[in-house]
């Protein structure tokens, strides 16, 4: 999710017992970023959407335990009181690792939830690029800020300050959580119909790409570059 990694199908059968999730179906990476965001064709309600997704995780887990029951005690309330302990975790360590993540995209030393999500509300009220816009967050310039952005950018220079540390310093560190380079939809339908016509060049492109998706590669950059309305997917499907 630091990426912007939306799952296509997170139901229980994708997800192992350990909570890691898998078989990603019709999965997608955002490009403007929306905190509903929805790409899977069959995900009509939103059920898998981007913010929706730890609280899945939960679910799921919740299911998991329900067929524990009768492994952890005879007596079915007392069952339900020890999972129920067991699953209070799972949301709050769920959260308190994508904050770290989060907190490491900005540069930042300690837990900035509330400076994150001022963020993530400007990228989506202002229609911006995920990906690009972590990525490019210490080369910003005032020219290229709206009021929103200039506001949360002073805040954030300030906490920078507070950390003992500066843009400068922090912006390699930025460059090593924060990919240039993701599989974009557009790029992927492309090496997709290359592939069918028996052209394997974007498919060869994406796959070297993606092995440093954190370094700068000149000859290669097209591949950083968000879509333009044209080029946009709007939903991806299961086969592909």
């Amino acid at each position: 999710m630091s990426l912007g990694f939306i799952h296509g199908v997170m139901n229980t059968d994708n997800m192992s017992i350990s909570g890691e999730t898998l078989d990603y179906g019709p999965c997608a990476f955002m490009d403007k970023f929306s905190h509903g965001k929805v790409f899977s064709s069959i995900d009509q309600n939103g059920r898998y959407a981007y913010n929706n997704q730890g609280n899945i995780l939960l679910w799921n887990m919740a299911r998991l335990a329900e067929c524990l029951k009768p492994l952890v005690h005879a007596d079915d309330q007392t069952a339900v009181k020890l999972l129920n302990k067991e699953l209070e975790s799972v949301s709050e360590d769920f959260q308190c690792e994508l904050d770290k993540k989060m907190t490491a995209k900005l540069g930042l030393k300690s837990d900035n939830v509330d400076l994150i999500n001022q963020f993530l509300n400007l990228l989506e009220q202002e229609g911006l690029d995920f990906t690009l816009s972590f990525r490019n967050i210490c080369s910003l310039d005032s020219t290229h800020k709206s009021a929103g952005m200039m506001t949360f950018y002073n805040t954030w220079k300030q906490k920078l300050t507070a950390d003992g540390t500066t843009i400068e310093k922090v912006a390699e560190k930025i460059r090593k959580v924060s990919p240039l380079y993701i599989p974009r939809n557009h790029q992927v339908e492309l090496a997709i119909q290359g592939a069918m016509n028996d052209d394997l060049t974007v498919f060869n492109d994406i796959n070297k790409v993606m092995q440093r998706p954190f370094e700068f590669q000149s000859q290669l950059d097209r591949y950083s570059l968000a879509p333009v309305p044209s080029e946009e997917v709007v939903a991806t499907f299961c086969g592909t």
